[in-house]
């Protein structure tokens, strides 16, 4: 649903005459709904963020804090205390999540400009109104309703004021233990490497290697046949030396893990 900026204000007028839990029109979760809570506090805000390229699924998440705040503290908090999402670049310039049920990624394609149709890059709301600032900038407050989302996917109204992300929106589960990150799981080595590195795949069968650098952009993908236990050679040595991840996909699981090139 979109707003007129008047229209706007005017429902926020009447929203601060109540008390917490109360969001944005376009907010299909409630805080009641939140599974797991980040922080402390006695400000609430549910940040919600639809990964619109990948899945029709948006994911939630519970936020607490005193004093002051911002969309990209909260995001970064809560990638923090839940290593299943992955926040890269101060802007930010990727946002992904992984779990035994999830590939979600939201990624710019790096060769893209303003105006081309797969021009992307993660852009957030504060109950409903567009963001006017940086995420880093952007300030929040207890009650909001916090949705970050790809541009691409997003509605934007005519006048700039407000973008929507239609997805529904799902609780993520409460985070406890190491053990239900995936790509903890993963064997690559060597790490560092120079020239080459092999990776252990874990599931018989077909299986789709990526790489990734820090930005989130694609370095290259490879499918391939292979029976579990298995060594799959990267080719690194036209790579540039930093950190990468590799991420291991079929139709069970998805595992990731970090590798330096040197």
């Amino acid at each position: 649903m979109h707003f007129k900026k008047f229209t706007h204000w005017f429902l926020m007028g009447i929203f601060g005459l109540f008390t917490t839990n109360l969001f944005a029109q376009d907010a299909t979760i409630t805080a009641d709904e939140i599974q797991y809570w980040i922080g402390e506090g006695e400000n609430e805000v549910v940040l919600a963020i639809s990964w619109c390229s990948n899945t029709e699924t948006a994911l939630a998440w519970g936020y607490r804090f005193n004093g002051e705040a911002t969309v990209f503290q909260a995001l970064t908090d809560i990638a923090a205390a839940d290593s299943r999402l992955t926040v890269v670049g101060a802007a930010p310039t990727n946002i992904t999540y992984v779990d035994d049920v999830y590939n979600l990624t939201m990624c710019p394609n790096p060769n893209a400009q303003w105006g081309d149709e797969d021009y992307d890059i993660p852009m957030h709301s504060v109950n409903g109104l567009m963001g006017m600032n940086m995420m880093a900038d952007e300030p929040i407050q207890n009650s909001d309703f916090v949705k970050i989302g790809g541009y691409a996917c997003g509605i934007m109204s005519a006048d700039w004021t407000t973008i929507a992300w239609e997805q529904p929106i799902e609780p993520v589960s409460i985070y406890t233990s190491v053990n239900e990150n995936p790509s903890t799981t993963l064997s690559v080595y060597p790490n560092p490497a120079v020239n080459e590195a092999f990776v252990t795949i874990e599931s018989a069968g077909l299986n789709e290697v990526s790489v990734y650098d820090i930005q989130g952009r694609l370095v290259g993908k490879q499918s391939v046949v292979a029976t579990e236990g298995e060594q799959v050679r990267i080719n690194t040595e036209m790579m540039n030396a930093g950190v990468y991840f590799v991420r291991v996909s079929n139709e069970n699981s998805t595992q990731t893990a970090k590798l330096v090139v040197k």
